[in-house]
């Protein structure tokens, strides 16, 4: 059994009038969740707002995270700053679990 957390968090920025054009995407992976999402809400505040000034169509904003959790946790709670990050920008929010196999 692995002990160890694993996670893996993403952002992608899409065109809203076409979604096969990708216009920013980013990967967090050298991390806990925790420090993933730090991350990412960091990027949502600094980044996406100039994305969002010169848009006729908004973009589309994903933030995607997958992650199995350290031995013995069941549970991650996004903060509330990382909530109203997405919030202001019209983010989505996606999460895979991997639960550990327990013995």
């Amino acid at each position: 059994m692995i002990s160890e957390e694993w996670a893996l968090t993403s952002i992608s920025v899409d065109d809203a009038g076409d979604p096969d054009s990708r216009l920013v995407e980013i990967t967090f992976s050298d991390s806990t969740l925790e420090e993933q999402l730090a991350q990412a809400e960091a990027w949502i505040i600094t980044k996406v707002p100039p994305l969002l000034a010169g848009a006729g169509t908004p973009p589309s904003v994903r933030l995607f995270c997958s992650w199995s959790p350290r031995e013995g946790q069941r549970a991650m709670t996004l903060p509330a700053t990382l909530i109203r990050a997405m919030a202001d920008v019209g983010c989505y929010f996606w999460m895979d679990f991997y639960p550990r196999d327990e013995d």
